[in-house]
């Protein structure tokens, strides 16, 4: 695959970071109530067509596989437990699946057919040694975008694919060194980029990619694709751009216009990841560990987080969760806490759907949950 970069302008604009923001969020934004929609993990997409179609990651005994869930009737239907002509093979990991505009099609990643680290990687969460596919609704035509090398000395990958609001772009995270970086409490996160690549549809309804540019910004090895703004003028990722670990990301906004990049969190000292733009492009709901104990220098294990919702200029900053609190409702099946992580707004603005990991008082995973977040109003769409 061609690989062209883009010099672009980097632009740290002087905000305050969201911890110091003092105004009062709109009635609208009040949280009206908070349900349990079915058990997901590894990434979900919600079609803008039918708001009640999800598409969603759950494992298989080891496999990570890709479900369709229909909220209307609560049925599931899985894409990837059988094998069909060019499809992935039924035991790689497959997730971070997302529709397309149109509604017909889902992007997603999947774990190559081999690697040199088989068993170690390969988790959608990972995104080493994976590929960039498509597929239809029913799950009968499959198509692989990139096709990475994957020798012993390669280092590729891909992480949370997600297609511009008009459908004409592919924006996604892609690994391509290793870094020798190492986490404590993790493997290598290895060094990445931004890609954003046309995409197109032949007569036969094949994809295809055009030549991709890259986004980066100065003293930075981790980049996560987060989400793009509904007039698809701004991008949104996680980035470790100068600090010392990714263990402290913070959420950055990219003006494919201008070339600018705003730090839209600036915590060094606190884990922001999964934001996404409301529909009138005024709000951002995110994830954060500024409510916990975790801090940057810890075991990435005992990461918790909670929701949150701020402005684009951060005039106020709202904490919507609680699942951290022990004695808050909101935690009772979680006693260890729990974390929030992908995270989409509704086309009404007014509900977020997020996926939940929750833990027992050990530490030790006791399941996650795709949830729905109600609003009093139309939060995410003010006029």
């Amino acid at each position: 695959m061609r690989r062209k970069s883009l010099a672009l302008l980097t632009a740290i604009l002087s905000l305050p970071s969201f911890s110091e923001a003092a105004e009062m969020p709109p009635s609208a934004c009040e949280v009206r109530s908070l349900t349990t929609v079915t058990p997901a993990t590894a990434g979900f997409g919600v079609s803008r067509r039918e708001q009640s179609l999800f598409v969603l990651s759950k494992p298989v005994g080891r496999t990570m596989q890709v479900f369709i869930h229909d909220r209307r009737d609560r049925q599931e239907r899985c894409l990837t437990c059988t094998a069909v002509p060019s499809g992935p093979a039924v035991d790689r990991n497959k997730g971070s699946a997302s529709f397309l505009a149109d509604g017909e099609h889902i992007v997603l990643e999947v774990e190559m057919e081999a690697h040199p680290f088989e068993g170690l990687v390969g988790k959608p969460g990972d995104g080493w040694f994976s590929d960039l596919w498509v597929t239809d609704l029913r799950g009968d035509r499959w198509w692989n975008l990139t096709h990475y090398p994957h020798g012993a000395k390669d280092r590729y990958g891909v992480l949370i694919p997600e297609g511009s609001p008009d459908g004409r772009r592919l924006m996604w995270s892609e690994l391509f060194a290793d870094g020798g970086r190492t986490i404590t409490g993790a493997t290598s996160w290895g060094q990445w980029r931004i890609r954003i690549a046309d995409l197109t549809f032949d007569a036969s309804g094949e994809p295809h990619l055009g030549v991709p540019q890259t986004i980066t910004t100065p003293d930075t090895t981790w980049y996560e694709t987060q989400s793009w703004s509904h007039d698809g003028r701004f991008v949104m990722f996680a980035s470790d751009a100068g600090l010392t670990t990714p263990l402290g990301m913070d959420l950055w906004v990219h003006d494919l216009v201008t070339g600018e990049n705003q730090n839209l969190t600036r915590t060094p000292q606190s884990w922001e990841e999964f934001g996404d733009f409301s529909p009138d492009g005024k709000l951002i709901a995110f994830m954060s560990s500024e409510c916990c104990a975790y801090r940057p220098t810890d075991d990435r294990k005992t990461l918790r987080s909670e929701l949150y919702l701020t402005t684009r200029d951060r005039a106020w900053t709202r904490r919507l969760t609680h699942f951290n609190d022990r004695d808050h409702p909101d935690a009772k099946d979680g006693p260890g806490g729990s974390i929030v992580t992908k995270l989409r707004w509704s086309e009404d603005g007014t509900r977020i759907w997020f996926e939940r990991p929750f833990y027992n008082l050990n530490g030790r995973a006791l399941g996650s949950w795709l949830m729905e977040l109600s609003f009093a109003g139309a939060c995410g769409r003010q006029l």
